[in-house]
């Protein structure tokens, strides 16, 4: 499964941040050992598939805060 990580400048410019940021997948659970810090954006895409052959995809995402604020 693939990700991307970016934050944004204070002008909206998204600049990538993918070098800095560690995610791993492992069976349904997605673990971030390095975020790369405060403000990054981690998006994934995810996709499920039924006994019948149905599937569905949902793009995910979160953004790193500070949890002292």
């Amino acid at each position: 499964m693939d990700y991307d990580c970016f934050a944004f400048t204070k002008k909206g410019k998204r600049i990538d941040t993918t070098y800095s940021c560690q995610v791993a997948f492992g069976g349904d659970t997605l673990t971030v050992p390095g975020s790369g810090g405060v403000d990054t954006n981690i998006a994934w895409t995810i996709e499920a598939t039924d006994a019948v052959g149905n599937s569905t995809t949902v793009d995910c995402s979160l953004l790193v805060v500070n949890p002292a604020m």
